[in-house]
């Protein structure tokens, strides 16, 4: 996931480019749930074993991808994180 992090001047949510290749079983299709900070996970992806996508902008501190085999086997997580805006930094929106 890139970025794996963000300052939080740009913006409470960025878009983040996702590329993944699961080595088991490369005929199954993986799933990818995105999950934020005291929400349930949902399907965000379901299909080929390798690619790449990008998120819309709803990427945030704390947004969680899990990659999942057919089987619902958790195979990768990543979180996004955030770094606070420096005092006086020109924040995006403002």
């Amino acid at each position: 996931m890139t970025p794996s992090n963000f300052s939080e001047c740009g913006g409470p949510n960025v878009v983040a480019h996702v590329k993944w290749r699961a080595s088991d079983n490369p005929d199954d299709p993986i799933s990818i749930y995105v999950s934020s900070v005291g929400q349930p996970p949902k399907l965000w992806y379901t299909g080929a074993h390798s690619g790449e996508l990008d998120t819309g902008p709803w990427m945030s501190d704390g947004a969680t991808l899990l990659l999942q085999d057919a089987r619902g086997k958790v195979l990768a997580r990543r979180t996004m994180t955030s770094t606070d805006c420096p005092p006086g930094a020109p924040v995006a929106g403002h």
